[in-house]
């Protein structure tokens, strides 16, 4: 499975957040800083009754990467 940022998306917009975690960490691989699967990545594992804080860590790094992005905050 090839994970792109829209599949992510749509598996989190239809509460499949396993697949949109897996997703993320395939991106993650070959883009450790994208801003999209960071943010997404800490949605899903939130979602799937990650750490917090560890989530929240993510979520930081994807507005760090953005900071202007209204969407990452």
């Amino acid at each position: 499975m090839k994970a792109n940022i829209e599949t992510i998306a749509e598996h989190l917009k239809f509460a499949r957040y396993a697949d949109a975690a897996a997703g993320c960490r395939q991106v993650l691989k070959v883009r450790p800083n994208d801003p999209n699967a960071l943010h997404f990545l800490g949605l899903a594992d939130w979602h799937l009754g990650g750490d917090a804080g560890k989530c929240a860590g993510l979520i930081e790094q994807a507005i760090k990467q953005r900071p202007g992005h209204a969407a990452m905050h």
